[in-house]
């Protein structure tokens, strides 16, 4: 695409936003003060304003928010734990051990290699900006070398002011926008022997705090792309280019990515339009509210801490002195007195704690906050995710399709398009149809998973119980299948579990080896037969 058709089209998405923006403001001042373009018309950081919140009075919308963003860091995307693996949806694929552990080995691969990037940090910022502003931004880009090989994984959550986006029928990113605020130095490092000479002339003069308004854009190229096999630039399927805003002027060379590196989150989709909303959103007018009431109280509290002095017009001879150790003439002692304001500060507070508690509540803080006991029991922790599971669905089942789904998908592609994952064993090669799945395994997932372990090991043992009344019953459960479940459910290693062949060969010499102990058996009995009936026919002769 040409330059001056991007640049038509970022002015069309700019012109859409222009009501939401006035909502991510107030977001932004009461819920995240320190995210998004605090920097925004700033010269640099010596020229900021660091009280220009100051009339921002109470930080529980600031604290709750802080506590739902770290709790779906915590509960999806856990750094500690590998959140994620994949596994074969034909099932005979599945129970092979070989392809069963490469597969695992693989996902142990793909997350290793997000863990070792800086996806974490970037991650954290975007929930933020998914439970304030409802909609949250981050890219993936493949560093290489110089040889063109694999290097690493570079994410980075962009600010939601700098961001535009177009998504075609599916909801899916189709193009995508960041509008920059750079320093020419800042281009020269980037774009090297290709910047423009004025910005080269304006960083040897010092103009490094200048800044330039610079748009990032990716669309999608026309045409049949192959993202299997490692390919020039031009020949991906998505093209990106740098340019000026004003001019439309193009800097550097147009580059290419095989998938859409942008993914974008959002908490709830707002009708007829393609920007979410959030917690923060359906708080703000308890979050006004409550503001301005702690604004009242400090007011009225100031009052009583240095309460006004009242008097009669000839009570004072002389000027009025409230300083330390002042001393004030009064024809008596009664003429000067303070004058109590009488607030009802029960009253305030009362309110004030309905509103935290309202507050509160919507960005689920009582269900996501530990109780104040030193520790929660194992089984305490495993209700809690489960709340957090009925709470929170549709909004993990939206965060799995528009952003972990792309993310794994991409990033496994990837690391097989370079050859850093372990070649697939001939069985996979050999199947045709080795379509993988994504099968999550954080926290929540677990307990998820946990849940239904429980209820299948409960209906085992209901069906034990009454295999003691009628054994035909136990004959219904196919036990092998069991198994496989509970491993699944309780994310056992599949080297743990012998593979199918294995188990039908010991299957098969455990049976002929009591087929053999039977007729052993059955011999000794009818040779220990004869020998008594020949015993018994001598003892007969003999008597006779």
């Amino acid at each position: 695409m040409q330059c001056k058709d991007l640049k038509a089209k970022l002015a069309a998405l700019e012109s859409n936003r222009t009501v939401v923006q006035e909502q991510w403001d107030l977001v932004r001042k009461y819920v995240v003060p320190y995210r998004g373009q605090f920097f925004r018309g700033q010269v640099g950081e010596s020229g900021v304003d660091w009280r220009e919140n100051r009339d921002v009075f109470d930080s529980t919308a600031i604290n709750a928010n802080n506590i739902l963003s770290s709790s779906l860091h915590g509960a999806i995307t856990n750094p500690t734990h590998q959140w994620f693996g994949f596994r074969f949806r034909r099932d005979g694929l599945s129970e092979n051990r070989e392809a069963a552990q490469w597969l695992r080995d693989c996902g142990q691969i793909t997350f290793e290699t997000l863990r070792d990037s800086n996806f974490n940090l970037q991650v954290n910022e975007a929930y933020i900006d998914l439970t304030s502003f409802g909609t949250a931004f981050v890219t993936k880009e493949v560093l290489e070398t110089d040889d063109g090989d694999f290097d690493d994984f570079l994410f980075n959550s962009v600010v939601l002011e700098e961001a535009y986006f177009e998504q075609d029928y599916r909801g899916r990113v189709c193009k995508f926008f960041r509008k920059m605020q750079w320093s020419a130095s800042m281009i020269v490092t980037k774009f090297g022997d290709k910047t423009p000479e004025k910005f080269v002339e304006l960083a040897k003069k010092g103009g490094v705090d200048k800044n330039i308004t610079l748009v990032f854009a990716i669309y999608k190229r026309n045409g049949k792309y192959n993202p299997s096999k490692i390919s020039a630039p031009k020949e991906r399927e998505y093209g990106y280019k740098y340019f000026l805003y004003d001019s439309g002027e193009q800097i550097g060379d147009e580059g290419g990515y095989y998938s859409m590196p942008t993914l974008v989150m959002r908490w709830r989709n707002t009708a007829d339009s393609i920007w979410g909303n959030s917690p923060a959103m359906i708080a703000m007018p308890d979050i006004l509210t409550l503001n301005q009431l702690v604004e009242l109280i400090l007011d009225s509290l100031e009052k009583v801490v240095d309460p006004a002095i009242k008097t009669t017009e000839r009570g004072l001879l002389s000027d009025l002195d409230l300083g330390p150790a002042g001393v004030n003439i009064v024809r008596t002692m009664e003429d000067l007195q303070a004058f109590e304001s009488r607030a009802r500060f029960d009253v305030a507070e009362l309110n004030r704690e309905k509103l935290q508690g309202s507050i509160r509540s919507i960005f689920y803080v009582d269900q996501l906050e530990l109780k104040d006991s030193p520790a929660m029991t194992a089984t305490e922790v495993q209700v809690r995710y489960e709340l957090m599971q009925r709470l929170l669905g549709p909004t993990l089942g939206r965060l799995e399709s528009d952003f972990l789904d792309p993310l794994v998908n991409s990033a496994f592609a990837d690391l097989m398009r370079y050859k850093r994952l372990p070649a697939p064993p001939q069985i996979v090669l050999d199947s045709g149809d080795p379509a993988v799945s994504i099968e999550y395994t954080g926290p929540m997932a677990r307990a998820q998973k946990l849940d239904q372990a429980q209820s299948l090991q409960q209906f085992l043992g209901s069906v034990a119980q009454l295999g003691e009344i009628n054994p035909d019953a136990l004959m219904k459960i196919d036990w092998d299948q069991a198994v496989q479940l509970m491993a699944e459910y309780y994310g056992a290693e599949p080297k743990v579990l012998k593979s199918a062949a294995t188990v039908r060969k010991e299957r098969k010499e455990r049976d002929e080896k009591q087929a053999a102990m039977q007729d052993a058996q059955v011999a000794e009995q009818e040779g220990k037969a004869v020998r008594a009936q020949g015993e018994g026919e001598q003892t007969l002769r003999a008597v006779q």
